[in-house]
């Protein structure tokens, strides 16, 4: 009879902690369960909300993407016509008559400063009136 009780108790015991464990794998159970909902929730807000924002996204990329190709397109069009001047300044320059065009740059900047002096002292406005009346 003794081993009968002590069997009894021990068997309860287990039951016990079987018991126990049984509560504390449902309590995790239901955690694990809790928590993938709320992975689900959050996955479903990503595909919903994100593909918005990156359709969005991908809209102001291609704009962008646009005004740099204008703005590389401009700024090639203007470095070729720098370039083009630069190079007509270099040929004159380098050109055999170069002396002779700046001789000429020459006296007409000369013509230029006697006609300022001119104008300044009031004698081009005299012959400008005389030629008005006898016109």
């Amino acid at each position: 009879m003794i081993e009968n009780k002590l069997e009894g108790k021990q068997a309860a015991s287990a039951l016990t902690g079987c018991c126990d464990r049984f509560e504390k794998d449902v309590s995790k159970s239901e955690d694990l369960v809790e928590r993938a909902r709320s992975a689900t929730a959050a996955i479903d807000h990503l595909a919903n909300h994100v593909e918005v924002e990156w359709m969005a996204c991908e809209g102001k990329i291609a704009e962008a993407l646009k005004a740099a190709r204008s703005k590389k397109f401009a700024l090639r069009t203007e470095t070729r016509a720098m370039m083009e001047a630069f190079k007509d300044v270099r040929q004159f320059f380098l050109d055999d008559d170069y002396g002779e065009q700046i001789r000429r740059l020459d006296e007409f900047v000369s013509l230029c400063e006697r006609l300022e002096k001119l104008k300044d002292s009031g004698f081009l406005d005299t012959v400008a009136d005389t030629m008005l009346k006898l016109s």
